[in-house]
């Protein structure tokens, strides 16, 4: 008996099999086809690369209608997207090829793209958020990032001040590249300041250091201070401005 199989193998996906942003040197992409194909090998995929040179790739592994190419992702930031060329090398069991007869007729260029990312990430700026000078028990500061950062505490900042007593940072809350910093100035008139302290747990969404690996390369202490003026005016003295007696 003879067994029929006039079905033509397709691409169904081809899909990031790491995380994405990523900042590996080496990422993996998972080719998946219709059914069980052969004739597959690392010639039928082409690299589309945006900002980046000197990608390539590195090795195919797998069978059957699953397959894994690695990729050297080379150097700079941007984007990194797989693509199939079909030259009719590839087959399934009954011998139909990829898209039916015809080179090109199933190149598959709608893939999952990387963005590489090995930039690190800084502090671009932390300024004031309230008036100043400023009578309030609590100021708060605004921190911004270069990019979306996670990671970030209270942990990760002190105060500098001038005759202030008890200053605390009392709370923080923010997401992506912004963050406000809440702090309680205590008592005393004076100046206070916030700095950022890197102790290299601020990473972006690649997962690089703020500032690159190493504990203080990322700190911050160029932010704006507020002046802490809690002292209520009073009337000194109400004097006369002409003579006396007058005849004015």
């Amino acid at each position: 008996e003879y067994t029929i199989g006039k079905t033509i193998p397709s691409v169904q996906s081809i899909a990031r099999a790491a995380s994405n942003p990523s900042n590996a040197a080496v990422v993996d992409f998972t080719v998946t086809f219709s059914e069980p194909v052969t004739g597959v090998d690392v010639s039928d995929f082409n690299l589309i690369a945006t900002n980046i040179s000197g990608a390539s790739i590195n090795s195919m592994t797998g069978s059957g209608n699953t397959y894994n190419i690695s990729v050297n992702t080379g150097s700079g930031d941007g984007t990194l997207r797989l693509d199939l060329i079909d030259n009719d090398s590839i087959v399934n069991a009954s011998g139909n090829t990829l898209g039916d007869i015809g080179i090109g007729n199933s190149n598959f260029a709608n893939g999952e793209a990387y963005n590489i990312d090995r930039t690190a990430p800084s502090v671009i700026s932390i300024v004031r958020a309230s008036n100043n000078p400023n009578s309030s028990s609590n100021v708060d500061f605004i921190v911004t990032f270069s990019e979306p950062v996670t990671g970030v505490d209270a942990l990760d900042f002190s105060l500098m001040n001038t005759s202030l007593s008890g200053a605390i940072i009392s709370s923080l809350n923010g997401l992506g590249n912004m963050y406000t910093i809440s702090v309680n100035t205590g008592s005393g008139d004076g100046t206070v300041r916030l700095d950022l302290v890197d102790d290299d747990s601020i990473t972006d969404l690649a997962s690089n250091k703020l500032g690159n690996i190493g504990i203080g390369n990322g700190n911050f202490i160029n932010g704006e201070t507020y002046v802490a003026d809690k002292t209520v005016p009073i009337i000194t003295s109400i004097t006369r401005a002409g003579g006396d007696p007058s005849s004015a």
